[in-house]
């Protein structure tokens, strides 16, 4: 016990443990990488997105469906950010400022949870994702 060293044995255990983490994650991706035919990392992420939105609909579902609407004090106000046409980031900015201005930290927060919705419904717009996307069945 008197050649124990406390600090060189956990520096031992953590890079022991720190390998062993890499090499499994690096195997587990080479190997997804392997079953799915990609031959690099853009096509390796493509074809996971596409894994997910076909093989796990519930999931896909959950990651882009529009956020619900609080209503429980009437605090996010209606404001021209909710026509996707309109909505750009100056204008957005702005809102924001008056937000805060008007109410404090919770109306900016009513505030920008609008905007990203908005600014959602703006990026869905642009690539072609429909809102009208029913529920999916579990």
């Amino acid at each position: 016990e008197q050649f124990f060293n406390g600090p060189l044995y956990t520096l031992k255990a953590l890079s022991i443990a720190t390998t062993l983490v890499t090499l499994g994650a690096t195997a587990s991706i080479w190997g997804i990488m392997k079953a799915l035919n990609a031959r690099d990392t853009n096509e390796f992420a493509e074809r996971l997105r596409h894994a997910v939105l076909t093989k796990l609909p519930a999931l896909s579902y959950r990651m882009y469906r529009p956020a619900e609407p609080h209503q429980d004090d009437g605090a996010l106000t209606q404001n021209s950010a909710s026509n996707p046409v309109e909505w750009n980031w100056k204008e957005a900015e702005v809102r924001l400022r008056e937000a805060f201005d008007k109410g404090g930290v919770h109306n900016w927060a009513s505030a920008a949870l609008v905007e990203v919705e908005a600014e959602t419904t703006v990026e869905r717009a642009k690539r072609g994702i429909t809102q009208a996307q029913e529920k999916p069945t579990i």
